[in-house]
């Protein structure tokens, strides 16, 4: 079942679903406006993927903070706040320990291409 993101909603709110327990492994992860799964080495090999690790966005929700934020279907999310993240698990984690004054820094992988972005977790005042 993917969740849509209320128009005004913070991204710390958008988050909260997330909160599963930590045992439960999903196969894939709605957050910021993305369905998220992640890669496998067959997967990859196939794809002609350089990577065979880390998490692609399968899916980005139009007018959501991904796609505002230029995410397309098929980046490869490699670093959450300067973290490595190659499965699931890992960034259900780093979310959950986000400090919500801080932005989302996420470093993406496009076609041999390497880009960050920051999405914002409280609307400005």
């Amino acid at each position: 079942m993917y969740r849509t993101m209320r128009s005004g909603e913070n991204c710390m709110e958008a988050c909260n679903h997330i909160k599963l327990e930590l045992d439960k492994q999903p196969s894939t992860l709605d957050v910021l406006g993305m369905i998220i799964t992640g890669i496998d080495r067959a997967s990859a090999m196939r794809s002609g993927m350089e990577l065979a690790a880390g998490l692609i966005v399968m899916t980005v929700r139009l007018g959501g903070m991904a796609d505002m934020a230029g995410v397309a279907n098929g980046d490869v999310i490699c670093e959450v706040n300067g973290c490595p993240v190659t499965d699931l698990f890992e960034l259900k984690k780093l979310l959950m320990e986000l400090n919500p004054q801080e932005p989302i820094r996420m470093l993406f992988r496009r076609v041999g291409t390497w880009r960050y972005l920051a999405f914002p977790c409280e609307e400005s005042l």
